[in-house]
């Protein structure tokens, strides 16, 4: 996702920041990874015939049901949730909130942004002494840093996301079973 960005146009015609941009697929890319507890438990729901309504899929009524918690799949489920715990507080803030996700020092690089095209607009010259501040200010600086931190990101997540796989092909394995006893079941019904 973070691999390519949008052209400038793009930023020009939706009236948003390449920041904005970013901080808008890493809050997707947060939302979504929480979905993988949800979704597999609805999946275990299903394969265990377990009968609960969708909006009743939760870890009470599924992961410790009697008929799974004693399984490798209560395991699965257990490990996906334990990856997906950094980032369950960051979720409710996004989503029952709507507060953006910080972002470290591309927080700090749109701060900057910020100020250099204030400057301009304004005409204000922010005559600094500092020379760190003074390198942040020019855009081509920033852009520079920005494409390092945003493969920093995009490094993170794939890293993450690659566990993700491994967990719910763990998952997937340990339903199995139980699903080939069912598929089985049923075809000798026909």
């Amino acid at each position: 996702v973070l691999r390519r960005v949008p052209a400038s146009k793009f930023y020009i015609e939706n009236e948003i920041s390449l920041y904005r941009w970013i901080n808008y697929q890493y809050s997707n890319y947060l939302i979504m990874s929480m979905s993988l507890y949800d979704i597999s438990l609805l999946l275990t729901n299903e394969v265990f015939l377990l009968g609960n309504e969708p909006r009743f899929c939760n870890e009470k009524s599924v992961a410790k049901h009697k008929a799974v918690k004693n399984t490798e799949v209560k395991k699965a489920l257990d490990n996906i949730g334990e990856a997906i715990e950094e980032y369950r507080d960051l979720r409710h803030h996004i989503i029952h909130r709507g507060k953006d996700p910080a972002m470290g020092f591309i927080d700090d690089l749109e701060t900057f942004d910020f100020l250099q095209k204030a400057g301009e607009e304004f005409d204000i010259d922010y005559g600094t002494d500092n020379s760190t501040t003074e390198l942040l200010m020019n855009p081509h600086i920033r852009n520079f840093l920005l494409r390092d931190e945003r493969k920093k990101l995009r490094t993170k997540i794939e890293e993450k996301t690659d566990i993700y796989i491994d967990l719910i092909n763990g998952l997937f394995n340990s339903l199995y079973p139980k699903y080939a006893f069912h598929t089985h079941r049923f075809n000798n019904l026909e």
